[in-house]
């Protein structure tokens, strides 16, 4: 396994779509980095391509599209939600027991 996992779910990454009031969400699959590297493909070009220190390709992306939003307020909203630096480097274990995730279990894949 490479890298250090964090998070509430430290091994899975998410899938959370939503247009207007309707919205979908659900495990998207495993991180690489939670996949024993004999289980990973033999061309890992498209993995190294994302991976970066210590933690590997764990991390979310977020892609807002839509009309009139107000790109500052965004912005501001999505930066009050970081880590503080002190957070960041804490303990793994600590994140997972502070960032309870608002979502129910997912159905997950082999490697949990």
């Amino acid at each position: 396994m490479r890298g250090n996992l964090t998070g509430a779910r430290p091994k899975f990454s998410g899938f959370w779509s939503q247009a207007g009031a309707i919205g979908k969400h659900h495990c998207a699959g495993n991180f690489w980095a939670s996949v024993p590297e004999e289980r990973w493909p033999e061309d890992r070009t498209q993995i190294d391509l994302v991976w970066e220190e210590p933690y590997g390709d764990c991390r979310q992306e977020i892609v807002l599209i839509g009309t009139g939003m107000d790109q500052e307020a965004i912005t501001a909203m999505l930066d009050a939600a970081l880590l503080t630096p002190e957070e960041y480097n804490s303990s793994p274990n600590r994140w997972k027991k502070a960032l309870k995730g608002p979502f129910p279990k997912w159905k997950t894949g082999l490697f949990h």
